[in-house]
């Protein structure tokens, strides 16, 4: 994709994720590196900005990285002291891996956090792997839950099924403070 945040993510009525703006995307052939420097410099990963060429796949999990801490922190990792007018700085911060993880954020997600943002792209966690990882299997078993049950309480505007807690609006909040 190469142009993976959080304005290309569009969730559907039926909370089914899209990716959307494929304007940089590349074909793969099974064995393409990429050397075109495009995205967004926020999001941009340590390969893309140091080496004349890189993985598309090992810069779509990076960015995946740059999405969850920014999901689960509501800020980005590495835009400390960045000057605007330049990306020197953001850039410095990126090849030097220099971010931190909020004390609030948990364990599992800690750990998944620092193998997406993984300088070494060879270390980095593969898809296979993050499908594996704790972090992900619980946010799975969490979207398993009964919506027959939830639906039931809609009409009482007000429920605390399956810790979850629906507002007037219909809207379904995670009470899950260990994600």
């Amino acid at each position: 994709h190469r142009d993976l945040k959080p304005e290309n993510i569009l969730l559907t009525q039926d909370k089914i994720v899209k990716i959307i703006d494929f304007g940089l995307s590349h074909e793969f052939n099974g064995e393409d590196l990429l050397k075109t420097k495009c995205g967004s410099a926020s999001y941009a990963s340590p390969e893309l900005i140091s080496k004349p060429f890189y993985d598309g796949f090992k810069n779509d999990v990076w960015c995946c990285g740059i999405i969850l801490y920014a999901m689960l922190c509501g800020y980005l990792p590495f835009e400390k002291n960045r000057n605007e007018r330049n990306n020197h700085s953001l850039f410095k911060n990126i090849l030097q891996c220099n971010f931190e993880i909020p004390d609030f954020i948990s364990n599992l997600s800690r750990d998944l956090i620092i193998r997406l943002l993984n300088v070494n792209s060879f270390e980095r966690i593969s898809i296979s792997k993050i499908k594996k990882h704790p972090f992900y299997l619980k946010g799975k078993s969490l979207c398993k839950l009964d919506y027959s049950l939830i639906e039931e309480n809609i009409i009482k505007k007000r429920c605390f099924k399956n810790n979850c807690h629906i507002d007037a609006n219909e809207e379904i909040y995670i009470k899950n403070k260990n994600l």
